[in-house]
């Protein structure tokens, strides 16, 4: 959402991926890989576009936004082992053979409420530095960097959040 993701998604030659909920939509030569097959159970997993693009290497652009929009954290949440991580029953309108439809399916519920937090201390513990264009933050970086230290992160913390809930 937002002016940038717009512009992106309405680029000539952009793909979208079909998800009716969470779609994403990339450009270049690895568009078509990255959009295809979005499965509706695999919001941000491992075989949606933040997972290939997991695959592929990839980086990431924060502009203008910190990491509590960072979508790669919902990765990250996926791939962590944590107490309490559970599934959603959702839906969505679709075209279904050329018919609307609601289609109900399972995702990760995800929370995000600690994705600032997991953003300060990957970016000090990786020396991520914070740019400036005009008023915007800018930050670039490995994607798998940031997931595999949120993952570690999250099994770490989201456990000891956990015990001390309990």
């Amino acid at each position: 959402m937002g002016a940038v993701p717009e512009l992106l998604r309405t680029w000539p030659g952009a793909l979208r991926s079909a998800h009716p909920a969470t779609s994403f939509a990339a450009i270049g030569p690895n568009a078509a890989y990255l959009t295809a097959d979005h499965r509706l159970e695999e919001e941000s997993g491992n075989r949606s576009p933040v997972g290939r693009l997991y695959e592929l290497d990839g980086e990431v652009l924060l502009l203008g936004v910190t990491h509590w929009n960072n979508t790669s954290l919902h990765l990250a949440e996926v791939r962590a082992h944590y107490p309490g991580k559970s599934t959603l029953r959702t839906g969505s309108a679709m075209l279904i053979a050329g018919t609307r439809q609601w289609v109900d399916y399972e995702v990760l519920h995800t929370y995000g409420d600690d994705f600032g937090e997991i953003g300060q201390a990957f970016d000090s513990a990786h020396n991520i530095a914070v740019q400036q264009i005009a008023q915007a933050e800018v930050r670039l970086f490995k994607q798998r960097a940031v997931v595999d230290f949120a993952v570690a992160w999250m099994e770490q913390r989201r456990d000891l959040r956990h015990r001390i809930k309990s």
